[in-house]
């Protein structure tokens, strides 16, 4: 055979093979695909049994929280009725505390403002001595005048006459 016709012999038996090897990975192709669209289908149709499962534990889960409330509803109420009046009674004391506090306060002002009018109404023998006890005095007298602003405006915060 000459030369020529043998490599169109080649030329020939080449072509078909190459052609006989696209068939083949045009039909595995479509064979993978299937398969895929296989594979697809079971895990869109596991996605959907899960998402189902999930909406049902929801479910579940919402009633059981509902039948909880309820039966423990009423304990519930109770508990924050008596948290509720213990806050109340708190509040209350707290109140009553702060007003024997105001009133104390308000003796020992009195006190302190006698006080101050007994020191006022000392007359010292010499002017000396008058500069002696003014000059100690007139911080604690001005103490006492602040004191009592201090307390009449927290009388009037609390509304106490």
């Amino acid at each position: 055979m000459p030369f020529v016709k043998r490599l169109q012999v080649y030329h020939f038996k080449f072509y078909y093979a190459v052609k006989k090897l696209q068939e083949e990975k045009n039909e595995l192709g479509q064979q993978y695909a299937a398969k895929i669209d296989v594979l697809e289908e079971v895990q869109k149709e596991e996605r959907d049994t899960l998402t189902l499962k999930l909406s049902q534990l929801e479910i579940g889960l919402r009633e059981i929280e509902t039948q909880w409330k309820e039966k423990y509803r009423e304990d519930i109420e109770l508990e924050q009725q008596e948290l509720y009046d213990e806050n109340q009674m708190l509040k209350l004391s707290v109140a009553e505390k702060e007003t024997e506090l105001l009133q104390s306060q308000d003796a020992l002002l009195e006190l302190r403002q006698c006080l101050a009018h007994m020191l006022i109404d000392l007359k010292p023998s010499s002017e000396t001595e008058w500069f002696m006890i003014s000059q100690k005095d007139v911080s604690t007298i001005q103490a006492i005048v602040n004191t009592g602003q201090m307390i009449k405006m927290k009388k009037k915060r609390m509304h106490i006459p």
